[in-house]
């Protein structure tokens, strides 16, 4: 679980969506005293009009904090590209106890189509491009369902990439993986499933694992690793921290000096 009480929802971003929507309900209890007392503005009227409409839709805002809740734990974490609706219907899922079928519905979202795409993106991280072929052959072997092939792949194309941006690899103990306002690099998101991944393995074992262990799967000791949970959180880790590189690549490493207000 995420060490500190800091929320995505504190992002900087978030926070200013927030303190906007509470100024205009403000400015819209104003409105319709005004209008109460007979001072009307028909476009003023109907613009607060539809503020119920987006205080539903702001509650999207909350979601990623509420899956990282549930499931960093199991090995999943939310990140600017992850889908909405995606984590919102996991969530629901969670919110019964159905925590085997929410992780079904996580790993089918890593289809062809899905991948296909989201491989294009990562193409934005110039330090993903040289691996991109592997990750290609990966992306073959997931599909054909050949997932003891594609999850050590994986595994070496995560800490690799990280290695390129940090100087130190995904799984190294002291690898920063925050960001600034970011979802992905949020200390509740990587950085925690980074700490999950490297658990030690001490012992060998052919029970199936859900978790990408990455110390007992590469040294041979989680020998029941091959299969689709595991592989589609090691893309769900890989297309994270193309979030995180992006953040890290627009100078958001730490945050901007505190604005005088």
């Amino acid at each position: 679980m995420p060490s500190d009480n800091i929320k995505i929802i504190d992002n900087p971003s978030y926070k200013k969506l927030l303190e906007k929507f509470v100024g205009m309900k403000s400015v819209s209890k104003i409105v319709s005293f005004l209008e109460f007392i007979g001072i009307k503005n028909a476009s003023l009227s109907e613009a607060f009009r539809n503020l119920p409409e987006l205080q539903e839709q702001l509650k999207i805002i909350y979601i990623p904090d509420s899956f990282n809740g549930y499931f960093s734990q199991f090995g999943w974490v939310a990140y600017e590209s992850l889908n909405v609706d995606l984590m919102q219907k996991a969530i629901e899922l969670a919110d019964k106890s159905k925590f085997e079928e929410a992780e079904n519905l996580l790993a089918d979202y890593y289809n062809e189509q899905t991948l296909q795409w989201l491989l294009m993106t990562m193409l934005v991280v110039k330090e993903f491009r040289n691996r991109e072929e592997l990750a290609k052959l990966a992306k073959e072997d997931y599909l054909a369902e050949r997932y003891y092939a594609c999850v050590p792949i994986l595994l070496m194309l995560i800490d690799g990439l990280v290695n390129d941006i940090e100087q130190t690899g995904f799984f190294a103990e002291g690898t920063d993986l925050t960001a600034w306002d970011s979802i992905a690099a949020h200390s509740s998101g990587l950085q925690e499933l980074s700490k999950l991944f490297r658990v030690n393995r001490k012992k060998t074992s052919t029970e199936k694992i859900t978790i990408p262990y990455r110390n007992g799967i590469l040294h041979g000791r989680d020998l029941g690793y091959a299969n689709k949970i595991v592989a589609a959180k090691c893309w769900a880790a890989l297309f994270a921290i193309k979030d995180w590189a992006i953040a890290i690549s627009k100078g958001n490493k730490n945050p901007p000096p505190v604005e005088q207000k």
